[in-house]
């Protein structure tokens, strides 16, 4: 077995990046500036610290009614073959949608508890920074695509991700697998932490079993509207092919805001939003428009 050794050092290396060069923590530190001036805190600290998204990196929570599910779904649907994205892998489409779809689900989505955790993680407003409706169909193959191994992913180490799951795992098999911060770092510390893509494993047992970890974590089997929301750059994970039927899921990255994501909305359109779906991450044109 040949260790991973390009990942083991990286997480510095990435915190630095995005964090110091390219700005992100200051731009974090001014939003939470912004958030405390103008409303304070209505958590402590010591009650944040019991909330999954702190200690482990991952909350399973409800998004959407199943309704709404459907409705999207049906969104999709009729979009398919005329403003559908396919990626090279040819397993997945990127659906192009209304705003006002999505701009609809968003109230849904952000009227519940999930708004507050992501305020409270990041003490501050958030903006969704990208969103893609996605479309996965099944595969029994050989994993293919670098979402289906293992990895955490490059960006500011304060991002989350939210994964909203449109049709549930008893129609298509499909999962995202996590490990917990604490396995995470373990794992990192025995070799594996943020591979090259070509480097990236669908099985990583014998890290695991350096680590003295329990492997493989758990398949979260998440119903129709149900979602994950978690710390992609702290957490390991990896996306599980639907082997029964189609996938269709909304992925949403979020970062911290000045203003609150309905105000955010209109300054960063959904439009925008779609277009930087798997795109890099580009603070220069977070602060045009956001300021």
């Amino acid at each position: 077995m040949t260790l991973i050794l390009e990942g083991q050092d990286r997480e510095a290396l990435l915190k630095h990046s995005y964090d110091q060069e390219m700005g992100f923590g200051r731009w974090h530190k001014r939003c939470q500036s912004v958030f405390e001036q103008a409303k304070g805190l209505k958590e402590e600290p010591s009650a944040r610290s019991t909330h999954d998204l702190d200690v482990k990196g991952y909350e399973f929570v409800n998004a959407l009614t199943p309704g709404q599910c459907q409705e999207t779904i049906d969104a999709c649907r009729s979009v398919e073959q005329e403003r559908s994205v396919v990626s090279e892998a040819e397993y997945q489409y990127q659906f192009q949608m209304e705003d006002e779809q999505l701009e609809s689900n968003y109230r849904l989505i952000f009227a519940s508890e999930i708004a507050r955790k992501i305020t409270a993680f990041f003490k501050a407003h958030f903006f969704i920074w990208s969103v893609g409706v996605i479309k996965t169909k099944p595969y029994s193959g050989d994993s293919i695509g670098p979402s289906f191994h293992w990895h955490r992913d490059f960006g500011p180490s304060a991002h989350l991700k939210l994964l909203v799951y449109l049709n549930g795992f008893d129609e298509h098999g499909g999962a995202t697998q996590l490990m917990s911060i604490v396995d995470t770092q373990r794992v990192r510390r025995c070799g594996y932490s943020f591979p090259v893509l070509e480097g990236r494993q669908t099985d990583i047992s014998y890290f695991a079993q350096q680590a003295n970890i329990d492997y493989p974590p758990g398949i979260p089997s998440l119903h129709t509207g149900e979602a994950v929301l978690f710390r992609p750059f702290d957490v390991l994970h990896k996306a599980v092919f639907p082997n029964k039927g189609p996938r269709y899921m909304i992925s949403m990255i979020i970062l911290p805001s000045k203003r609150p994501w309905m105000e955010a909305l209109r300054l960063w359109p959904i439009s925008l939003q779609q277009m930087c779906h798997g795109k890099q991450f580009d603070l220069p044109s977070i602060l045009q428009k956001m300021i």
